[in-house]
C-alpha cells in the first residue's frame, strides 16, 4: 500500500467538516452560555448578583448595568422589560447573533468579510458608549435600568 502524496488532497468522505470561522464561533458562543449559565445558576442559587461598582460609587450608569435584569427578562420571556433594562445590548446581541449565523453558514457572502467584523464591532463600541452618555443624562431618564 502507498502513502498518499501530500500534495494530493484526501477524497471526500461526505463528511462536512468546520472551518475555522466555525470553530471559534462555537467555542466563544459556548463559553459565553457556560458563563452566562454558571452566573445566573449562582444568583438563583445564592440570590446574590454583582453590583455595578462604577454606579455605586459614581452615580453614573455603565453600559453594562441591566445587563443581568435584562437576560433574566428575557429567561422569563418579558421582552419589553429585557429592552427596558438596556435596550442599546439587546439590539446589540440580536445583531450579532444574526451576524454570527450568516457567518457561521457563509450566506449572504459579505458575512465571511473580516473587514466586515471590525467595522461590526467598531460600531457596537460606538453605540455603547453614546447609549452610556446618554443613559446619563437627566433628559434620558428612560435609557436607565429599572
Amino acid at each position: 500500500m502507498t502513502n498518499p502524496s501530500p500534495n494530493v488532497p484526501p477524497k471526500a468522505s461526505g463528511k462536512r467538516t468546520l472551518d475555522r470561522v466555525q470553530r471559534q464561533l462555537i467555542v466563544i458562543y459556548g463559553v459565553l452560555l457556560l458563563l452566562g449559565g454558571g452566573y445566573e445558576l449562582f444568583i438563583r442559587l445564592t440570590g446574590w448578583s454583582m453590583p455595578c461598582y462604577l454606579h455605586e460609587w459614581t452615580g453614573f450608569y455603565c453600559p453594562g448595568c441591566g445587563l443581568t435584569r435584562m437576560v433574566q427578562a428575557l429567561l422569563a420571556g418579558q421582552i419589553a422589560l429585557a429592552f427596558r433594562q438596556n435596550g442599546a445590548a439587546l439590539l446589540l446581541i440580536a445583531v450579532w447573533l444574526c451576524y454570527s449565523v450568516g457567518r457561521f453558514f457563509g450566506r449572504p457572502r459579505w458575512c465571511r468579510s473580516e473587514s466586515v467584523t471590525f467595522w461590526l464591532l467598531m460600531g457596537s463600541a460606538a453605540v455603547m458608549v453614546l447609549f452610556s452618555i446618554l443613559r446619563n443624562l437627566p433628559a434620558c431618564w428612560m435609557l436607565r435600568p429599572v
